[in-house]
């Protein structure tokens, strides 16, 4: 099971944490049993030695203390548990969902934002993977060692009472569960694809819930929503059924096989108070196993999530990076050579080959028509994605032998839709350069023609710009400019800068970049579907679908 080589291979501190909590739950699970035993026997031979008056000589302090330090063991082995265990689960979660995220990152061409099931991947199987110790090992260690507990008490009285109820153990822990988790794997696959296609579906309506009012469909997709939740709790309905009618089930054995030990005792002769404590303690065992159902359960989610999980995982990077060891050094990007470079924006799609350079102090621009590749070259360029084929040389290095982050950090990229964190403004600019001074945010803001904006603003720099907080589309994508320009580039990329903006304000930005290049001496590759004559190009590549 997937599941299984998940818990299999966490490091040396947690399975240490896990063992320490395994061992605290059987002890707890052990004096639930010892208690029950110790209790039923405790009361039935007091009631003994009352009926008998001053013929019956009985010691209650001795059983007295056991009932009393076998409810005190439960309750520390209880909490030693569940603080043992979920403090490993914590430590599990951290590590498996950097590392979930970190491979979504990495393996996703393009710099592409996470789909609908990599939010599902990282939220709720994640959640159920972590689950799977609390909710599948833990009771399976408790219900083997109540089940021990209440077979060797069992024993004490009659050899066929215990092998009855080690059958019935069996049986209920294990035979029905298993049948009936044998049957929710599968389901459990239709119910994760159910959920992906309803976190995808509440993603896609979420973000056009504008268009969807304007033209009078939000009654519909509240429809399609509800529709798919109904198929998805009916799914969830189906795949608990049988589990619950295995906890009814198990519940109505118990008594059974109770009142048979109890009967076995009687006729083996044993003192009425053992067979009281025997019984009691085989019901208390039956009971635990109860859990198993919910165990096998949750054991169906996990192993579906960790298989999921698991395929995320062992997905190959998006881009090719060399051994850090062997990897080249580079001290600048520039010039930057592209010839016969064919780049694939999708499996089994090739644009055609592009041919350009860019050297120190100049301007570049790419043209070309909407889903043209325009964008898929930056992608390229930016170690984003791999080229398809031809030579991609920074400073005459080939890419093969170059770390993204080598070339990353100088390079400075504002995308036409820029992304901006929950936080403020200074801080959305700060991702570029978090060493930056004030008077570096001041230069980049003015740069892009953006400083007016932000201090008309009441909080100014502190700013949030959670959901765009006002700012017009145009004036965010000025905020993604600045902050390219906060990371001192070397190469400044820039992608439709001036989407969105009148002809006054357009100018007046083209002739602060034209100005940033003079003085800083690098690089501006841009795109844009009409050419700015106020940033003058020294090349025009024109880009052919």
């Amino acid at each position: 099971m997937d599941i299984l080589r998940f818990l299999m291979v966490i490091d040396s501190k947690s399975r240490r944490r896990f063992a320490l909590a395994a061992l605290l739950g059987a002890v707890a699970a052990a004096s639930s049993v010892v208690l029950l035993a110790l209790s039923g026997w405790f009361i039935v031979a007091s009631a003994v030695a009352g009926v008998a008056g001053g013929a019956l000589a009985f010691n209650y302090l001795f059983p007295s203390a056991g009932v009393r330090g076998a409810a005190f063991t439960r309750v520390l082995g209880k909490y030693g548990e569940q603080l043992a265990g979920h403090d490993a689960i914590l430590a599990l979660s951290a590590r498996l969902r950097s590392r979930l995220f970190e491979r979504i990152a990495r393996s996703t061409p393009g710099g592409v934002a996470p789909g609908a099931e990599e939010l599902s991947l990282i939220a709720d199987h994640v959640e159920a993977v972590e689950g799977a110790f609390l909710r599948v090992v833990l009771p399976a260690v408790s219900t083997a060692t109540a089940a021990l507990i209440a077979i060797v008490i069992t024993a004490r009285i009659d050899a066929l009472a215990a092998f009855v109820l080690a059958a019935a153990i069996l049986l209920a822990s294990i035979a029905g569960p298993l049948f009936a988790f044998r049957r929710a794997r599968e389901q459990e696959k239709e119910a994760a694809r159910l959920n992906d296609e309803m976190r995808k579906l509440l993603s896609d309506y979420a973000d056009g819930a504008p268009e969807l009012i304007a033209y009078g469909a939000d009654a519909r997709a509240a429809s399609d929503i509800m529709s798919l939740s109904e198929n998805s709790l009916d799914m969830r309905r189906r795949i608990e059924a049988p589990h619950q009618l295995q906890s009814a089930a198990t519940l109505g054995l118990g008594f059974l096989v109770a009142a048979f030990v109890l009967w076995r005792g009687e006729a083996s002769d044993a003192a009425v108070a053992l067979s009281a404590g025997a019984s009691l303690a085989a019901l208390a065992a039956l009971q635990m196993t109860s859990v198993m159902t919910q165990t096998f359960d949750a054991l169906a989610r996990a192993d579906e999530a960790a298989r999921r999980i698991k395929s995320r995982l062992l997905a190959p990077d998006a881009v090719s990076e060399p051994n850090e060891a062997l990897a080249a050094d580079i001290d600048n990007v520039l010039p930057l050579r592209l010839q016969g470079v064919i780049t694939s924006p999708a499996p089994g799609v090739s644009l055609a080959a592009v041919t350009f350079d860019i050297n120190a102090g100049e301007i570049v621009e790419l043209s070309g028509r909407s889903g043209s590749g325009k964008t898929t070259i930056i992608e390229t360029i930016l170690k984003l994605r791999d080229p398809a084929s031809g030579q991609l040389t920074y400073a005459g290095a080939d890419w093969r032998a170059l770390r993204a982050a080598a070339v990353r950090r100088r390079i400075g990229y504002a995308p036409q839709t820029p992304i901006f964190l929950s936080g403020d403004v200074e801080a959305n600019l700060r991702l570029a350069n978090p060493s930056a001074d004030a008077a570096a945010i001041d230069a980049a803001l003015k740069t892009a023609n953006i400083d007016g904006v932000i201090s008309a603003t009441p909080a100014g720099l502190a700013t949030e710009l959670r959901n765009g907080a006002g700012f017009s589309g145009g004036e965010l994508r000025r905020l993604g400019i600045a902050r390219a320009l906060l990371s001192s580039p070397e190469l400044l990329i820039l992608d439709e800068p001036f989407a969105g903006l009148d002809e006054e304000m357009a100018t007046k930005l083209a002739r602060n970049l034209v100005a940033w290049k003079t003085q800083s001496g690098g690089a501006i590759l841009y795109t844009s579907h009409q050419p700015n004559p106020a940033l003058p190009a020294d090349k025009v590549i024109r880009i052919e679908a």
